[in-house]
């Protein structure tokens, strides 16, 4: 009927199916190896080592045998002195000194003869006792020297272990070669005279006189021993400078071969 209204449900209503298709924002595709610039950077995850996989009780067994085969170079030196060592050496300067000391007050003690003012024989006997002595102190309390690695040195005093120093603090002393050669002459000089004068004593002197033997005797021989001291610390063997605040800046003679021993810079 035209004037009447009808009723219309949800049910009536047709459907419209939309046509598929794909999205408007379509998920983002895999980012090339070479990324962009907002690409996130992976880390892959670490392979498990081959010792990992191993049981528990392997993987200690290889890790004390591998430390058991290469030391390590910080482990600590003993502290008494053992093993293979490297000393330092010394001339004998002080004791060619002190013994011609001796050797002059035994020629004012025996020579009865001659007149000596009252200091003579004490000065004497002073020289020969403080060279002596200054010789024997030095040699016992002798230095030596451990390589520890290749970067450090340990220092033994007495053979216990005074400190560790570091290859930089054992400085090249740098001797001069005019010093050297008025060493030589300062020695070499009463080692000459000395021995002739005492030829002369003993083949047309007075054998009487004592005193003038035994200090041509002396002279020639603390001259000699002086002589080859020099020759021996200064040009056979290499001189360091330890400056170490354990042991202060003390002066040390090596042998070439000893200082290559502890990969000192020659």
């Amino acid at each position: 009927m035209a004037g009447q209204r009808k009723d219309c449900s949800l049910a009536d209503v047709p459907t419209v199916r939309m046509p598929a298709s794909d999205p408007y924002f379509p998920a983002p595709s895999k980012a090339p190896q070479n990324g962009g610039p907002f690409r996130e950077a992976s880390v892959p995850a670490p392979s498990p080592s081959p010792a990992a996989a191993q049981p528990a009780p392997l993987r200690a067994r290889l890790a004390s045998s591998a430390t058991s085969k290469v030391p390590s170079e910080d482990a600590p030196l003993p502290v008494e002195l053992d093993g293979d060592h490297v000393t330092e050496t010394f001339g004998f300067g002080a004791g060619a000194v002190g013994s011609a000391g001796l050797v002059v007050a035994l020629g004012m003690i025996v020579d009865s003869t001659t007149t000596y003012a009252w200091w003579h024989l004490p000065a004497a006997v002073l020289v020969g006792v403080l060279g002596m002595t200054y010789e024997l102190v030095r040699r016992q309390r002798r230095l030596a020297f451990v390589a520890h690695g290749r970067e450090h040195i340990g220092i033994y005093r007495k053979k216990r272990l005074a400190c560790v120093a570091r290859l930089d603090e054992m400085v090249r002393y740098r001797l001069r070669l005019l010093n050297t050669f008025r060493q030589l002459v300062a020695f070499g000089f009463p080692a000459v005279v000395g021995g002739l004068l005492f030829w002369l004593f003993i083949t047309h002197g007075d054998r009487q006189s004592l005193t003038a033997i035994l200090v041509s005797a002396g002279a020639m021989i603390s001259g000699t021993l002086g002589f080859v001291a020099t020759a021996w610390g200064r040009v056979f063997c290499i001189q360091f400078t330890v400056q170490h605040p354990q042991l202060g800046n003390e002066v040390v003679v090596l042998r070439r071969r000893d200082a290559t021993k502890l990969n000192l810079t020659l």
